[in-house]
């Protein structure tokens, strides 16, 4: 009966607490590590901009030019029209540069934010926020 008592007494000082410390854990790590709608959409986004300047650095290489890009020009180069997101995409060209935007009302207020990616940099930037 003895070692039953020993038993309870080890579950209830370390188990026990050593449960709860992980269970809470868990839900640290997770909370923090866990995106929302929005930032998905972002990196979504992003990575939809950074393969726009890979197509257009490409073109450039193979035939001299940029190609311009819109939802109502070519965008089944890029499939854009069928896009997931609540992001649409436009590429402006002029004979030595281009600039990628992809544009969203994130919150329905009315207001866009703007990301952009440019011949200089395959990084795209924050230019506005909704």
């Amino acid at each position: 009966m003895a070692q039953t008592e020993e038993k309870k007494v080890v579950f209830r000082h370390f188990l026990l607490p050593g449960l709860l410390l992980l269970t809470l854990s868990t839900l640290v790590v997770y909370r923090f590590t866990s995106r929302t709608q929005p930032d998905d959409e972002r990196a979504r986004a992003r990575v939809i901009l950074k393969s726009i300047h890979n197509l257009e650095v490409s073109h450039r290489k193979s035939h001299g030019s940029y190609i311009p890009i819109n939802a109502f020009n070519n965008a089944d180069i890029l499939k854009l029209r069928s896009t997931p997101g609540r992001f649409r995409y436009r590429v402006d060209i002029t004979d030595s540069s281009f600039v990628a935007t992809a544009k969203a009302d994130m919150d329905g207020d009315g207001e866009v934010e703007i990301w952009q990616v440019n011949h200089h940099s395959d990084q795209p930037i924050l230019v506005k926020e909704d």
